[in-house]
């Protein structure tokens, strides 16, 4: 009971990506590295300078990768929600060709 907790204040910085939400239109197109690149100068510009954790729900997570890809000594940690994998169709495993489906069951009767 005599120990007291401290809490370490970290910052969180949350942005819209530029062409969503309330950022400015897109001048060119919005691929993983223009992403990456744009928020590595939106983080320098606003003096952030300690090792990251990056998080990146659904497709977001590429970005998250390739942001750690370009900048490595930057990200300290990183965590996926939902991450799209970077080569989402060719690391499917092989179906083997004779799979068929079972032919649809009626589930309700009609009234």
């Amino acid at each position: 009971m005599g120990r007291s907790r401290r809490r370490r204040a970290h910052p969180l910085c949350v942005y819209d990506r530029t062409g969503r939400g309330r950022s400015d239109s897109a001048a060119a197109a919005q691929d993983g590295d223009r992403i990456a690149t744009d928020l590595h100068t939106l983080l320098e510009c606003a003096g952030v300078t300690d090792p990251l954790v990056l998080i990146g729900h659904s497709i977001g997570g590429l970005y998250v990768l390739d942001y750690a890809a370009r900048y490595p000594g930057q990200v300290a940690e990183m965590v996926l929600l939902d991450g799209t994998p970077p080569t989402p169709f060719s690391s499917l495993p092989d179906c083997p060709a004779s799979t068929t489906c079972p032919p649809p069951q009626r589930v309700c009767s009609p009234a």
